[in-house]
């Protein structure tokens, strides 16, 4: 958190290099009708839930930092559909002709997204 790597990316496609940002995914697989948005909401309550029936991220962070178990409901809420939206823009860079593209994730490591690279960059 904090060490860069919004920076760098943010260079990067000032470059020109097409950048996949996995913090924008995940806000995205979590919107309201999905199948993702369902299970968070179904593991963590209405609680999760502002008044406008968006997810409160902060409050299901705040949640998920402190119980592991329900770290666990929303790792396996959003990991797939994460994955899945991250092979769908890498397929469309690669046949839109990129050369290269940057993932600018958190967790690369961690969910061992790291196989998709040739390179990695760690920001710190």
């Amino acid at each position: 958190i904090a060490c860069g790597k919004s920076a760098v990316s943010t260079a990067a496609a000032s470059w020109g290099l097409r950048v996949i940002d996995m913090d924008e995914i995940a806000r995205r697989v979590v919107c309201p009708g999905l199948p993702a948005y369902t299970d968070i909401v179904a593991a963590f309550g209405d609680g999760a839930l502002l008044p406008s029936g968006e997810l409160n991220r902060t409050e299901v962070g705040r949640i998920a930092f402190s119980d592991r178990e329900k770290r666990r409901a929303l790792n396996a809420a959003t990991h797939r559909p994460m994955l899945m939206q991250l092979l769908a823009e890498l397929t469309a860079a690669l046949f839109g002709g990129e050369a290269a593209v940057l993932i600018d994730a958190p967790l690369l490591f961690e969910t061992s997204l790291h196989w998709l690279c040739c390179t990695t960059l760690v920001v710190a």
